[in-house]
């Protein structure tokens, strides 16, 4: 029989929360750690949720030939005696112990073969992005005895796809070999836990069983978890707030309920509500939408925090709220920047916080990335009046209230002050203060993330042209340690892009719908630096195109005449290119265009003008045809001469002695 586990006696699971763990050091196969070593070991990653069939992973194969697949060579391997076999490999029977509820049987039909770790929950945490052959050794994996097990039909069905998050064996006394097997199938194949599997796990693998030492498994042929993508969306922005909570497991310390309509009062609220380890959830002013009141039933919060005042959230939303946990208060204040205040009040006021973010109330894109920095550091964010010339006396207050190490401005001079900025280095913080700032709210954003993040499991992604879609997700990237980076929403800023590739995340994570995360971003497709470029025409060679390559990659650019593509070329990384001889007819006026992905970047306009004008021929000879009485005045006259004579003399006898002076009678001659 295949070993197994030793098992432990331990209470049963309590979820309270997402756990999230220490980051750990690579475990590596065949090493004696902890069991709960290992779990830290394993990457947390927001469930895969689409895409999967049970087709992918090919299943009850017959691997070596010998006429018995994989589901009947478990049946012959977990016998307690030699199995009776019918005709070819059918098993008449045998005797099977289900160590999930502890019964025997002899007759095969009353016996499953339960993938431990679910073919489902293996697509979502991980296989997604597997070959069909490495979903095909997972789904017979029989070199590693703890990946199928013989047990009762009917409990196998119970179990179904779900993880220890949503159920466990029914004899409690085994729930610790279960706990343990199933982080070690998990290591073995290189898939992720979500969060609150996480906190599932951490709950069983604690004290002695948590200690036990175990033999890390060999690898089962996955070099790692590699990188998914999941979006997290939902039919409007409190679907979508919604969508992110249910990340977290039932009876949950907290839920932050702020209004969806506007962003001030959620952002204070996303790195207190991390810090507390529940989620944020958005309500109109004056109805609480079913679909939240379903997640307030699901999640069971000991507690629920209302930011704003009864304009942002009435007395009855807040009433309504009450039926929901038995603790429900309310923070306000007389504008954002007291409602934010006493929401950092609440939420660090008597532990501390090791940070202190500002940021301007006026605008959403700098709070949204601070927040799960904020979180990550234990810190809070507090909301200024950016405009302000110095740091008002509250805030001070407030401030060195909260004994932080260091302060952080989020944003720039024009968002807030250099005044603030200087009332904030006279507060003496221990660790100073300082500004982290940027050309634009993507930069911005980007240096925040990095003074923090060096390195994360999962990356946050959401549009900084909106804030819904961020708000709920920022604490949810907060309680994950995650960075949280806002994206023009149909591409990703180079930089950025080159920091998620140094980062090597095992998940991307979409915030939002395709409307604002394109899928562009979903492959995270570069946004374009434009090209330097000019275009010229000569009459010896014709069309010339220059330009410079400034992306980090090879572009492709389209060449236009009067808006008709006409060719296009390849422009190699950071280099240049020059190429000519393209030929526009005579006289030909021509708008010349350069086009990248569809956008024109560069245009002129040409007129092609390569034959030079003739001189002019002689006048025809007009003879003797005119007479000195024939012009009024004598200049006339003497015009007249002067056009005519270099071809043809004094055809019509005008100069009477040939002095080259025409008509000397009339009026005005010299």
């Amino acid at each position: 029989m295949r070993a197994a586990i030793a098992a432990a006696t331990i209470p049963a699971v309590i979820l309270a929360g997402m756990l999230i763990p220490a980051p750990a050091a690579a475990i590596e196969p065949n090493q004696q750690v902890a069991a709960s070593e290992l779990l830290a070991d394993l990457a947390t990653a927001i469930p895969i949720v689409s895409g999967y069939n049970r087709d992918l992973f090919e299943h009850w194969i017959d691997a070596d030939g010998d006429g018995c697949d994989s589901r009947q060579e478990v049946l012959i391997q977990e016998s307690r005696v030699e199995v009776v076999f019918g005709a070819g490999c059918t098993i008449v029977s045998g005797d099977w112990l289900s160590w999930y509820d502890g019964a025997s049987w002899t007759d095969p039909s009353d016996v499953d073969i339960d993938h431990l770790v679910a073919l489902s929950e293996a697509w979502a945490s991980g296989a997604n992005a597997w070959t069909p052959e490495q979903r095909r050794s997972f789904a017979n994996d029989l070199d590693y005895d703890i990946s199928l097990e013989a047990v009762t039909d009917n409990v196998n069905s119970s179990k179904s796809d779900r993880d220890p998050a949503a159920w466990l064996p029914p004899l409690p006394e085994v729930r610790c070999r279960y706990a343990t097997n199933w982080v070690m199938a998990k290591h073995r194949w290189n898939l992720a836990v979500d969060a609150e599997e996480r906190a599932a796990l951490s709950s069983i693998l604690t004290g002695p069983c948590g200690s036990a030492v175990v033999t890390t498994p060999a690898k089962g042929g996955t070099a790692s978890v590699g990188r998914s993508t999941t979006r997290i969306s939902g039919t409007d922005r409190y679907d979508m707030a919604v969508n992110v909570a249910k990340q977290y497991a039932p009876n949950v310390p907290v839920v932050y309920i702020a209004k969806g309509t506007d962003f001030p009062d959620a952002l204070s609220a996303a790195p207190a509500a991390a810090a507390q380890g529940g989620p944020v959830l958005l309500t109109p002013p004056d109805a609480l939408p079913a679909v939240v009141g379903g997640e307030l039933a699901r999640l069971q919060p000991q507690r629920i925090v209302v930011v704003g005042g009864r304009a942002s959230i009435t007395d009855a939303v807040f009433a309504e709220l009450q039926t929901y946990s038995g603790d429900v208060v309310r923070l306000d204040g007389i504008d954002r920047y007291a409602a934010s205040r006493a929401v950092v009040n609440y939420a660090f006021g008597a532990s501390g916080a090791s940070r202190v973010y500002l940021t301007t109330g006026a605008k959403f894109p700098d709070a949204l990335s601070a927040s799960p920095a904020a979180a990550t550091r234990d810190g809070a964010v507090l909301l200024v009046n950016g405009a302000a010339p110095t740091l008002d006396v509250p805030t001070t207050a407030l401030i060195q209230g909260l004994h932080p190490h260091d302060a952080v401005i989020a944003g720039g001079p024009a968002s807030v002050s250099v005044g603030i900025e200087s009332s904030l280095t006279n507060l003496g913080l221990p660790g100073g203060s300082f500004r982290l700032a940027g050309t634009d709210r993507y930069d911005a954003a980007r240096n925040i993330n990095n003074e923090t993040f060096a390195d994360a499991d999962i990356v946050f992604l959401a549009t900084g042209l909106n804030f819904p879609d961020a708000l709920a997700g920022a604490a949810l990237a907060g309680r994950l340690s995650s960075p949280l980076y806002i994206v023009p929403g149909n591409c990703v800023p180079q930089p950025i892009l080159g920091d998620i590739n140094a980062m090597a995340p095992s998940q991307i994570v979409l915030l939002g719908g395709p409307n604002s995360i394109a899928p562009a971003v979903e492959s995270l497709t570069p946004c374009d630096i434009t090209p330097t470029a000019s275009v010229q025409h000569s009459c010896g060679s014709g069309l010339s195109v220059s330009m410079s390559n400034p992306n980090s990659y090879a572009i492709t650019v389209e060449l236009r005449f009067n808006g008709s593509a006409q060719t296009s070329f390849t422009v190699q990384p950071n280099s240049s290119y020059t190429n000519s001889g393209w030929s526009l007819a005579e006289d030909a006026t021509t708008t010349v265009s350069l086009a990248l992905h569809g956008n024109v970047f560069y245009s002129t306009g040409i007129a092609v003008n390569c034959h030079s004008t003739p001189p002019p021929g002689p006048p025809a000879n007009p003879g003797n045809t005119m007479n000195c009485s024939d012009f009024a005045t004598w200049s006339a006259a003497q015009n007249w001469f002067n056009y005519y004579y270099p071809h043809y003399g004094d055809v019509a006898l005008l100069d009477a002695d040939n002095d080259l002076i025409a008509c000397e009678s009339l009026p005005g001659a010299p």
